[in-house]
């Protein structure tokens, strides 16, 4: 192998590990637009509760994110009814469907990632089309109810 060929496959490499350990850190989440919510049928809004809140979001799971340094609530169209996939990074302490528009709208928390909750108190409540829930544990450290 020549060294400019070397040079290509480690950093090949490396990206790739690079991207797999961003995405084994994000919340992820599947989204049926077009089930009952406040938002129109082709949209949703990530509810969040209180303060703390500093994230990004890949709103169409393409490992590219798209919004950076939300605070609080945020909404996207798609423009069409879609079944969509999202991904969530950086300080999400809390997911607070009860009362949320558009609870109905969540089917899956595929991956709960590295987020460091800190409380889950009605965090899903009124989800009654949340079907599946990821496999690996979410990080519970900070929560006391």
């Amino acid at each position: 192998m020549k060294a400019n060929q070397i040079s290509y496959t480690v950093l090949l490499f490396c990206s790739f590990f690079i991207f797999k350990s961003n995405a084994q850190d994000a919340f992820i989440t599947t989204w049926k637009t077009d089930l009952p919510g406040g938002s129109n049928n082709s949209s949703i809004t990530i509810p969040t509760f209180g303060a703390g809140y500093n994230y990004d979001v890949d709103w169409n799971d393409d490992g590219i994110f798209d919004e950076f340094g939300i605070t609080g609530n945020v909404s996207h169209d798609y423009g069409a009814p879609d079944t969509v996939t999202i991904r969530i990074r950086g300080d999400f302490p809390r997911i607070y469907f009860f009362g949320a528009t558009d609870r109905q709208k969540l089917t899956a928390v595929n991956q709960w990632g590295s987020t460091q909750w800190t409380t889950m108190e009605s965090a899903f409540r009124g989800c009654f089309n949340l079907l599946s829930v990821g496999l690996d544990m979410p990080d519970l450290s900070g929560v006391s109810d």
